[in-house]
């Protein structure tokens, strides 16, 4: 993400990478050194990644299948520690920010091919 603003946020990460794929979500908070944009294929991520690229964003790229494992491993866990029950962030039932998830139902870690980059 390397030339963003201070402020960037998600509607510019996506702004960016819309044009060149289908843009599955991003999961990126302002001020964070780091953030991933998933798309709905492969090659629309592997476009995007070269797109960017092309465009002198360096710090994107494509994650390895073995990061990408990792990152869905994670985001699940961290959807695990912060809702449940109703005591995630926005609270309520099924909790808030990646929270709530009964056993059975709903989704599990998010799926799709993601860019990676690191400011």
């Amino acid at each position: 993400m390397e030339g963003l603003p201070a402020d960037a946020d998600r509607e510019l990460l996506s702004s960016l990478c819309a044009p060149h794929g289908d843009v599955a979500f991003i999961d990126y908070s302002r001020g964070e050194p780091q953030g991933w944009v998933r798309f709905r294929t492969a090659d629309d991520a592997q476009a995007s990644a070269a797109a960017l690229a092309a465009s002198g964003h360096s710090n994107w790229r494509c994650l390895s299948d073995e990061e990408a494992e990792a990152y869905r491993k994670e985001a699940q866990a961290n959807r695990a520690g912060k809702g449940g029950k109703g005591k995630g962030k926005g609270g309520g039932k099924g909790g808030g920010k990646g929270g709530g998830r009964e056993k059975g139902k709903g989704r599990g870690a998010p799926r799709g091919w993601g860019l990676g980059g690191r400011s």
